[in-house]
């Protein structure tokens, strides 16, 4: 009985240890785009939002916990939905669902177990020709891309510390946050690091790991990128020079954590809470800045 009462309190232990890692290693979704139209699409982990440019918000998919989302240039949204079922062998099942411009939402790739593997987060990090970016990790850690052909190739290797987020602009320029650092991979050349240690590790984010010091990049078609660095409640612009400057900074307790660049020179800043609440914020090219709730 005795061994059979410490079996279950070690499990007991196991199973809180485990929860209490899944709650330490959660982290708010970077996923904001845009379409052709100007509205703006982005997810609070419990289903995504449409945000239309007067400013009307309406829930565009329920009930889906995705960290990312892609727009095609098409207007079709893709994102994700993953979850927890304890009682499958492998407990993790997720989804890839996609919404059409006329709001219609079924599935790609129907519900499975297991976390999604194939190509890592390159599902969401795709060019105007829908081609798919990826880190695939290691000592020397390879960036690849898979053609929408289906042909994999090798962008670039280099012994990076640890590639984070990635995004690519439009003339196919590969742009990757590697710890604190922005390294840049021009078409057909090798990495090279625009700016380092663009943010700072410190109290203003005790919910993150130092992994998630800086979340969401994305760049403005005009040769500028801009990443969301929650651990210093900011936004950075890295020109072109690698010149790092502060475009905005949240209010107290609001954390950026992803973006997406307007036409206009504006960008609409995804913003993170306590309890997983989120946010808008407009930021014109004059400065002026419009919260969105």
């Amino acid at each position: 009985m005795n061994i059979a009462r410490r079996r279950t309190r070690t499990a007991c232990i196991a199973a809180l240890l485990m929860l209490l890692a899944m709650l330490l290693s959660a982290h708010p979704g970077i996923g904001i785009v845009r379409d052709s139209r100007g509205n703006v699409y982005y997810t609070d982990l419990k289903q995504v939002w449409k945000l239309t440019p007067d400013g009307t918000k309406s829930v565009a998919v329920p009930g889906v916990h995705t960290h990312e989302l892609w727009m095609s240039p098409g207007d079709t949204l893709y994102g994700e939905h993953l979850w927890y079922d304890a009682g499958g062998s492998n407990p993790w099942m997720h989804r890839i669902w996609r919404r059409t411009p006329d709001g219609q939402v079924a599935d790609l790739i129907p519900a499975r177990r297991g976390v999604r593997e194939d190509f890592g987060d390159a599902f969401f990090v795709r060019d105007r020709s829908g081609a798919m970016y990826w880190a695939d990790r290691g000592t020397v850690t390879a960036i690849k891309k898979r053609s929408v052909d289906g042909k994999v190739s090798v962008v670039a290797r280099s012994r990076f510390t640890n590639v984070r987020h990635m995004t690519v602009a439009d003339d196919g320029t590969l742009y990757l946050i590697d710890m604190y650092d922005v390294v840049i991979i021009p078409p057909g050349d090798t990495p090279r690091t625009l700016a380092r240690g663009i943010a700072r590790y410190g109290a203003t984010a005790p919910l993150f790991s130092k992994e998630y010091a800086v979340m969401g990049i994305w760049s403005d078609g005009r040769g500028s990128i801009y990443a969301a660095v929650p651990s210093d409640s900011c936004v950075k612009r890295i020109d072109a020079q690698g010149s790092v400057m502060t475009l905005y900074k949240a209010d107290a307790r609001w954390l950026p954590v992803g973006g997406t660049a307007g036409p206009d020179g504006s960008h609409c800043i995804l913003e993170f809470f306590d309890n997983d609440t989120v946010r808008v914020v407009r930021v014109d090219a004059d400065g002026r800045k419009h919260v969105r709730r």
